[in-house]
């Protein structure tokens, strides 16, 4: 048995990968990776996909998720304590926090680090989504 456990709020990520504040815990590496990520309101991934596919968990807060359809555009929905989300392998996508609340997720994947495409902008942040409703 093995008993993984962040502490505390961990390492915080360079602007290579993310946009806004996001922390990360690697709490295991080999050969699933296991993270321990927290998100402050705003802060989101890069485009990016997995070749072994991608699971997120959320602890608390609310946030968003964003994945590339098949015809180039894009599908974004909410989600929030509770939801785990499950990402295809190669499935490109992005995750982050919501406008108002930090967002904290374990994120598990095989041992493939992600391939960062670029930045979400923030049109394809808020789509669907109305600036003045954004009290999730």
């Amino acid at each position: 048995m093995e008993i993984l456990r962040p502490t505390g709020i961990g390492k915080p990520q360079g602007s290579a990968r993310f946009t806004g504040r996001v922390w990360i815990n690697d709490l295991k590496s080999v050969p699933l990776r296991v993270l321990h990520v927290t998100s402050a309101p705003r802060s989101r991934s890069f485009w990016h996909n997995h070749p072994s596919g991608q699971v997120l968990i959320v602890i608390s807060g609310r946030g968003r998720v964003g994945v590339e359809m098949h015809s180039g555009k894009q599908e974004v929905k909410e989600i929030g304590k509770g939801d785990t989300v499950l990402l295809a392998p190669g499935e490109i996508h992005w995750h982050g926090a919501s406008p108002n609340q930090e967002m904290v997720h374990i994120a598990l994947h095989f041992n493939s680090d992600f391939t960062a495409k670029r930045r979400v902008s923030e049109e394809e942040y808020n789509l669907g989504f109305k600036r003045s409703s954004s009290k999730m």
